[in-house]
């Protein structure tokens, strides 16, 4: 996402100023409605607690519980890609963005606190 790239004139405090504006005070409630809103989604109206009708899925509490987590907090930062359409092709085409999502952001998550830690990025 290119909107808060420095070279753009962006800076650090115009960064601090959005998260203040839109992730606290006056925002807040309707962000927390928002994700409320996703979670309900996500749990249970998506495939996520539903087996397919070949076999259930079985995986731990924690990947659970992240996987549900990401992908509310997902919609709920970024919205969906592909608007309201209920058409089942578009919703797998979310779904399916989403998890990429999720997918790139456990990579990232791994070398998080090595990159914290100063090693540089292109010794991963």
């Amino acid at each position: 996402h290119d909107s808060f790239d420095p070279r753009h004139g962006h800076t650090t405090e115009n960064l601090h100023q959005t998260f203040l504006k839109t992730l606290q005070g006056e925002a807040l409630p309707s962000l927390i409605e928002t994700m409320v809103g996703h979670l309900q989604d996500v749990m249970l109206k998506s495939d996520t607690l539903r087996p397919s009708k070949d076999h259930w899925e079985v995986d731990g509490i924690f990947a659970f519980c992240y996987k549900v987590m990401f992908e509310s907090g997902y919609l709920t930062l970024f919205g969906k890609e592909l608007g309201e359409d209920k058409c089942k092709a578009r919703e797998a085409a979310q779904k399916a963005l989403v998890l990429n999502a999720l997918e790139n952001f456990k990579e990232f998550d791994k070398i998080f606190p090595a990159l914290v830690a100063g090693l540089p990025i292109h010794v991963f």
